[in-house]
């Protein structure tokens, strides 16, 4: 909860004890308090209303430059995913060719064990 006091940080609360101790002591103090509350509270009810009330007939085109950057971003974005694409590809392709490079060192290797065992008998 937000007026738990638990919660709240320990300058909160002296604050809020000492504006509460000082609108008990003046009230001149509490009424430039209570006004100033009141307009805050009004102020932000006006941006609640304000953005609430956006007309929905209006269409916003968006400018040159905006068109621009968003292309831009798919650009960038199409060929970072290319090549990332082309990368994979590589390291498959580089992967097979280890694989069958060993394969071949392999027999390589069983078919010179094959003959020095041949030679020797």
């Amino acid at each position: 909860m937000p007026g738990d006091p638990v919660k709240q940080p320990v300058y909160d609360r002296n604050y809020k004890s000492k504006v509460k101790l000082k609108r008990l002591q003046s009230k001149r103090f509490d009424k430039r308090y209570r006004k100033k509350a009141s307009e805050r509270k009004a102020a932000w009810r006006a941006r609640q209303k304000q953005s609430s009330q956006i007309p929905s007939t209006i269409t916003i085109t968006p400018n040159r430059s905006d068109l621009r950057k968003a292309e831009g971003i798919e650009r960038r974005r199409r060929n970072t995913a290319k090549m990332k694409s082309e990368n994979e590809k590589l390291l498959n392709k580089n992967r097979q060719l280890e694989k069958e490079n060993k394969k071949l060192k392999g027999e390589i290797a069983s078919s010179s064990t094959a003959t020095t065992s041949n030679n020797a008998l």
